[in-house]
């Protein structure tokens, strides 16, 4: 996890309240990113947000941009690999 103090925002991958629980809600069971939140704290909003998949060979599928940060949804990358 990353912190910045200047803005308040830091990179969660915990996605939880404080617990004790050592799940990982932004990593897939084989520890690639499947949700990378940016969470503004203080006085700063949520930052930023992506949402991945991938296919079973490890390679990124898709990239979603959450549509409640960004006003539009246009963003968002497909990615195809040759044989």
């Amino acid at each position: 996890m990353a912190d910045l103090k200047v803005p308040d925002v830091k990179l969660d991958y915990y996605q939880q309240e404080e617990t004790d629980e050592k799940d990982y809600d932004g990593l897939d069971r084989f520890g690639r990113i499947k949700d990378q939140y940016w969470d503004g704290y203080g006085s700063t909003a949520d930052v930023d947000r992506f949402g991945y998949t991938h296919d079973a060979a490890g390679n990124r599928l898709t990239r979603d941009i959450d549509a409640d940060i960004y006003g539009t949804n246009d963003k968002d990358q497909l990615f195809a690999y040759d044989d």
